[in-house]
């Protein structure tokens, strides 16, 4: 069994005894040295506006995946990346295999959650 649970603010997954940080926490700016770095230069209030920026379009990508991609609902500014989300899975998609799965690698250290696992037609 998979539990997400958060630590000072970051997002982890408890699977079985271990923990595991998730992929947005091992990737979080400010942790690595060059994330730090390109906040001093760049300066911290656009930094971090670029960090926050890069957060939403992940979030709307997820959205797109996750709530509109079998015509469940999503919001409506979202829609022109719906229609070429819909575009892509109709033309190349064979098959949807996983929907929001948690991977984990123990050899790495760390989790996360598969937005679409797809079979990609023409693929063997």
């Amino acid at each position: 069994m998979t539990t997400v649970i958060e630590i000072a603010g970051d997002r982890w997954y408890q699977i079985g005894p271990d923990r595991y940080p998730s992929v947005t926490t091992v990737l979080g700016i400010g942790r690595w040295p060059w994330g730090e770095r390109l906040r001093r230069e760049m300066g911290y209030d656009r930094g971090d506006a670029l960090y926050r920026a890069g957060a939403e379009t992940g979030r709307l990508v997820h959205s797109i995946v996750a709530g509109g991609a079998d015509g469940d609902p999503f919001d409506p500014e979202l829609a022109a990346m719906v229609a070429a989300f819909r575009e892509w899975q109709t033309t190349a998609v064979e098959e949807v295999l996983e929907r929001e799965s948690v991977v984990v690698s123990r050899r790495q250290r760390f989790a996360g959650r598969l937005d679409l696992l797809v079979k990609i037609r023409g693929d063997t």
